[in-house]
């Protein structure tokens, strides 16, 4: 896949982090999210979060499906949506699958390109449902309140509450801390009418701002081509 390009968004916390309910795990949108069980071909493991963004298909990190450090790609990959624990669960994926990431990380780790998607067999979203997803111009999102539902390794699912604003081209930054591991990969959600849509996802931070992909026309062109939003 071609590198695409994308502007960068400026979120600032507004409100603390508040953890979903246990009651949640089955209600949606959080059965629409999933804690990743990862292993790659160097040998290395880790977990993320995704989120179904059609009947078949879920977005994450791309360092969810190929090693930054090792420049391997995921050879297993389990999914648990509405996870609490590998006991307790909605939803449990652990089939083929096929996955598309921007960057293999080759000449080392960049952010800015750090996104991915995953194509099951099955179009499980018909059980989990999905998250709507939209890119726009600037204008439409600046100031807009999002939220982060993120993964701790532990499954705690939390939405952290943020206020968007745009600042460039690539990649978005948002005013907190490091969010707990096993986060990487979760969506940037606004609400439109409603419906939670995914505008970005986030995938690492620094010393003083979390960092993401925002979604574009390219990559979402690119996905249509590949998993089925025709439902």
């Amino acid at each position: 896949m071609k590198r695409l390009t994308a502007v960068m968004l400026l979120l600032i916390l507004i409100l603390p982090a508040v953890p979903v309910s246990a009651g949640g795990r089955s209600a949606y949108p959080a059965r629409a999210i999933a804690y990743m069980d990862i292993r790659f071909r160097c040998g290395c493991t880790a977990v993320g979060t995704g989120a179904m963004i059609c009947s078949d298909g879920l977005l994450t990190a791309g360092h969810n499906l190929i090693c930054k450090n090792h420049n391997q790609t995921a050879e297993h990959l389990e999914f648990y949506f509405g996870y609490v624990s590998k006991n307790d669960y909605f939803y449990h994926y652990n089939g083929h699958v096929h996955y598309w990431y921007l960057d293999g990380f080759g000449s080392g780790y960049h952010s800015r390109h750090d996104i991915g998607y995953v194509r099951f067999d099955e179009e499980i979203g018909n059980k989990t449902g999905w998250l709507a997803t939209r890119y726009g111009p600037d204008r439409e999102f600046d100031g807009a309140t999002c939220y982060i539902s993120a993964y701790s390794k532990d499954g705690e699912l939390t939405d952290y509450s943020a206020a968007i604003s745009i600042d460039s081209k690539l990649q978005f930054l948002v005013s907190h801390g490091q969010l707990p591991y096993g986060g990487e990969g979760a969506p940037v959600i606004v609400y439109r009418n409603g419906k939670p849509t995914v505008v970005a996802v986030y995938n690492s931070h620094t010393d003083y701002a979390l960092i993401g992909r925002r979604l574009t026309k390219d990559l979402f062109d690119e996905m249509k081509r590949r998993l089925n939003f025709g439902k």
